[in-house]
């Protein structure tokens, strides 16, 4: 699936897939357990320009409701410190030099998606 990732171009809206997972997602009626972790992973190759503050107080909330954020950043156009803001942990705030090399941290990903759950999941 990373392999498959391409820029799309275009407007970039945390607070949109943010909310999403939150409100669409992460919820008992679409199957959601209470035992079950969740995460959310974005993935972006520029800078949040739609809805910005709230997209960080979002995830604050997501936090707060024990869901892991896992930012990866691609490319040099990413904003670093807001991409460390919105993740979990800054070990969960990551960055790849292009979509190509997305393939190769595959395990980086699945490992820093699982930190929080102490899983050992490998590609």
């Amino acid at each position: 699936m990373l392999s498959r990732l391409e820029n799309q171009g275009g407007a970039t809206n945390f607070a949109s897939a943010i909310q999403t997972a939150m409100e669409a997602m992460f919820i008992r009626s679409r199957g959601d357990r209470p035992s079950a972790s969740n995460v959310i992973v974005l993935i972006t190759d520029g800078t949040d320009n739609v809805r910005e503050q709230e997209a960080l107080e979002l995830a604050v909330a997501a936090k707060r409701r024990g869901i892991t954020m896992v930012t990866v950043g691609v490319g040099s156009e990413v904003d670093v410190n807001y991409l460390r803001n919105l993740s979990s942990s800054t070990t969960q705030a990551l960055f790849v030099p292009s979509f190509g090399d997305l393939t190769s941290k595959a395990n980086v990903i699945v490992q820093a998606s699982c930190t929080a759950l102490a899983c050992k999941y490998k590609l």
